[in-house]
């Protein structure tokens, strides 16, 4: 009987065993890329909620972005390994998206630590590991324009320049193509149909050339399809 006992609370232990065998490990504080200059990634356990991952960030020094630009995107990449150290999924902060919570890092001091979710699409199954890296134009952002000043009431139209409608327009791109793959019904459908017509309502008011306005007509015309 009493081994009997024994072996019914062995039984009831592996799920226990097994939800912490859930927890993703990071491969290393040190994030890849040229905002690994300024950011570490906090090293704990860290679980997948659905398929969200909330991931830590401390910054390491002072300097880097400012702000969640348009035009030189300063991006953190989360990529899940399994256990064989094969990829089996990736996503990356979005200015649209992730604008606050990028900006929320951007603003730390050194030392301090906050936090970004990332929203996976793809398969997570499996994930037992994590890498962060990092892309930032920084050359884009501290290059000096001919006319160096602008006036209040042209501010407008130098904030939109071509390179930001490209930027916008490659967003909404992206976009569309994961609301494509998207079960119609569920609520992050509706989540990102909701995200894509703000953006459409900002890029509409912006100062697009003629091949940006077809590009930009060509993507209407898909969202409408959708």
């Amino acid at each position: 009987m009493k081994n009997l006992k024994l072996v019914i609370f062995a039984l009831m232990a592996i799920p226990f065993i097994s939800c912490s065998n859930d927890a993703l490990k990071v491969e290393s504080e040190k994030i890849n890329g040229p905002l690994g200059e300024f950011f570490e990634v906090v090293e704990k356990d860290y679980q997948v909620n659905g398929k969200e991952l909330s991931v830590e960030f401390k910054r390491i020094a002072e300097g880097g972005p400012k702000d969640a630009s348009w035009s030189t995107h300063p991006t953190f990449t989360a990529e899940l390994f399994d256990k064989s150290g094969n990829l089996i999924s990736s996503e990356s902060t979005d200015v649209v998206f992730t604008k606050e919570q990028l900006e929320t890092v951007f603003a730390l001091g050194v030392g301090e630590t906050a936090s970004i979710t990332f929203k996976f699409n793809g398969k997570i199954k499996g994930a037992v590991k994590m890498k962060l890296s990092s892309k930032w134009d920084l050359e884009e952002d501290t290059e000096e324009s001919d006319d160096s000043y602008v006036s209040e009431e042209n501010e407008t139209t130098a904030v939109s320049s071509s390179a930001d409608v490209d930027a916008m327009l490659n967003n909404l791109e992206s976009m569309l193509n994961r609301l494509a793959k998207m079960d119609d019904l569920s609520d992050e459908y509706d989540d990102l149909e909701d995200q894509i017509m703000n953006l459409m309502d900002k890029i509409e008011d912006l100062d697009m050339s003629s091949a940006q306005e077809s590009r930009y007509d060509k993507l209407d015309a898909r969202f409408d399809r959708l």
